[in-house]
């Protein structure tokens, strides 16, 4: 940002020439030296912000995605050791199949077509 202030003096140096011009030195050193020198100095700052800020967003949505990864794979070995474990016991595989003992299995088909 101190640049635009250096550019802002330098540009303020010319402005008496401007003004002995009339008005149309007025507009011209505005247009060509003030807003060049000036404005432009001043974008820039505001594009290493917005990059700035562009950045940081990205790394947090990266460590967003890194936990959420993490959790899903807790999760899905979480699943896989519980399918195994009914998967090796009979006793769940039977009360599964026949939906017996009050458990969350299928219910024999009795209704006729």
């Amino acid at each position: 940002m101190w640049c635009a202030y250096a550019f802002a003096v330098v540009a303020l140096f010319g402005l008496p020439g401007a003004i002995q011009g009339g008005v149309s030195g007025v507009v011209q050193w505005i247009a060509q030296t003030f807003l060049q020198l000036v404005l432009l100095s001043i974008i820039l700052v505001g594009q290493n912000v917005q990059a700035a800020a562009s950045d940081k967003r990205a790394l947090d949505t990266n460590i967003d995605a890194e936990a959420i990864l993490h959790e899903v794979s807790q999760i899905h070995d979480h699943l896989l050791d519980q399918d195994t474990r009914c998967d090796s016991s009979k006793e769940c595989s039977l009360n599964c199949a026949t939906g017996s003992a009050g458990g969350p299995g299928l219910a024999p088909n009795t209704s006729q077509v």
